[in-house]
């Protein structure tokens, strides 16, 4: 009896990312997903490009990684944003399309899981780890959109992940000096009285006899 041989990696990335596709698959057709129609068939078809996108580009960086490529990071320039115009609408959110875990949400069901635990899994693989090591920019550019609808934390390969923004500090006013406290002037109550109110007339300066 021989053993099978060992699969390559690129093998196990195909594998890996069938699996994924058929747990979108069945877990849209479930009664859990809650989307009907040529909703459910667009968002499919959509999860589906992007899925079958990133298997081959990370292949394609795989296989250039084992004929010998060799990445040469950039220098980092920092870009400088424009500032959006004046009249653009508010951005609107999407419950089901935006933050993390998006995907196992969308299509939830026990095949999802699995599909999460085993892309997981085959990116801390000593050998697929220490191929995307040699390139863990571009790997990481290829699987971010993967990893974070399925949830999947960034591995520590491909760099340390960005430190969580520290919570902005509530504002609290200082307190007004005396000086600077408004006098609140005393109601009014001239008119209260019982035989009805009192009506003031304007003094007009009298000028003064001349002889």
């Amino acid at each position: 009896m021989t053993n099978a041989p060992n699969p390559s990696p690129t093998e196990r990335i195909a594998t890996v990312f069938g699996w994924l596709l058929a747990g979108v698959r069945r877990g849209l057709a479930s009664n859990q997903a809650r989307l009907e129609g040529p909703v459910q068939v667009a968002l499919y078809g959509l999860i589906v490009q992007r899925i079958a996108q990133t298997r081959d580009r990370l292949i394609r960086l795989v296989e250039r990684l084992q004929a010998g490529w060799v990445y040469q990071p950039r220098p980092y320039a920092p870009r400088h944003r424009a500032d959006p115009p004046a009249d653009r609408p508010p951005r609107t959110t999407n419950k089901l399309a935006t933050g993390s875990h998006w995907l196992v949400r969308a299509a939830p069901g026990p095949d999802m899981g699995a599909a999460n635990q085993a892309l997981y899994t085959l990116l801390h693989e000593p050998e697929i780890a220490a191929l995307l090591a040699a390139a863990p920019v571009p790997a990481w550019r290829i699987l971010r959109s993967v990893c974070w609808a399925l949830g999947v934390g960034k591995p520590a390969i491909l760099g340390p992940s960005k430190p969580p923004k520290p919570g902005k500090p509530l504002y609290h006013p200082p307190r007004p000096l005396p000086w600077e406290v408004p006098l609140v002037p005393e109601p009014d109550t001239s008119y209260y009285f019982q035989d009805g109110p009192r009506y003031y007339w304007p003094r007009v300066p009298i000028k003064p006899r001349t002889t």
